[in-house]
């Protein structure tokens, strides 16, 4: 059982580490720019780590997740909360973007 929670602590760790790289790649400026807040860190259905937050004036319900790729690029998503049935429903999706490339792209997909 040790192992297992050593394990555990281990994969939370690179999680953070890897969304503070992420916060850190897309930038302030943008990330106030866009609104960006409730930062989480989690793991994809394929076991990427990646970062998601909520972006925009609150009004729309968007959220953007940005996924560290084996390929080291990132998938970067926007998604809209659905308020009737509480879900999250993919609007867009751009693959193979580069660490300089974040900031722009995102900028753009929330400011449309």
């Amino acid at each position: 059982m040790q192992a297992h929670n050593e394990s555990n602590e281990l994969k939370r760790q690179r999680c953070i580490a890897v969304a503070e790289t992420i916060r850190h790649q897309i930038g302030m400026q943008t990330l106030m720019a866009c609104g960006a807040r409730e930062y989480r860190c989690g793991w994809s259905s394929e076991d990427y780590p990646h970062l998601t937050m909520r972006v925009g004036d609150g009004k729309r319900g968007l959220w953007v997740r940005v996924t560290l790729m084996p390929s080291d690029t990132y998938t970067v998503e926007l998604f809209k909360m659905m308020r009737v049935q509480h879900v999250l429903k993919q609007i867009e999706e751009f693959e193979d973007v580069y660490c300089d490339m974040l900031s722009n792209i995102i900028y753009r997909m929330v400011n449309k």
